[in-house]
């Protein structure tokens, strides 16, 4: 019963296979062997779709966000951000209006493997702010960060 977007990832390939998958709920249907840009391009489609977006590009009031070519722009120019800050404003533009936590940063930006520091989603911050502007991101005492201004 719930409406989360599924991805089949499996080796059978008869057409069979592929129509009950899809006809068992599956939104797509990918046979291995099988390119991750490609895999990665359908995680952003059915992602893209189930938030009800027909666009590829994120927009928030000047800021332009394209997941799929990995720019940024601000008011029309082009804003270089380092991977991790490009992770940390995708994951607050996928949720405009809403509060993105501490925790769910920490998460689109790090893997579990990987040591932090108990700043680094603040560091982050501090610099999208910067290139974006101050009032571009809003913290939420004590829970998380969201976009500020209109959308």
């Amino acid at each position: 019963g719930l409406a989360l977007p599924v991805l089949i990832l499996t080796a059978r390939d008869a057409t069979a296979d592929r129509v009950r998958g899809l006809d068992a709920g599956a939104d797509d249907y990918l046979v291995k062997p099988f390119d991750l840009d490609e895999l990665f391009a359908r995680i952003r489609a059915l992602l893209r779709r189930s938030a009800g977006r027909v666009s590829t590009e994120l927009a928030h009031g000047p800021v332009r966000l394209d997941p799929a070519t990995r720019e940024v722009r601000c008011a029309g120019e082009i804003v270089a951000l380092s991977m991790r800050e490009f992770m940390v404003l995708q994951a607050l533009m996928e949720q405009p209006g809403h509060v993105v936590t501490h925790d769910r940063l920490r998460e689109a930006v790090y893997n579990m493997n990987e040591e932090i520091s108990s700043n680094t989603v603040e560091v982050h911050i501090h610099a999208l702010r910067k290139k974006l502007g101050a009032d571009f991101i809003r913290n939420v005492r004590g829970v998380g960060y969201k976009l500020g201004g209109p959308a």
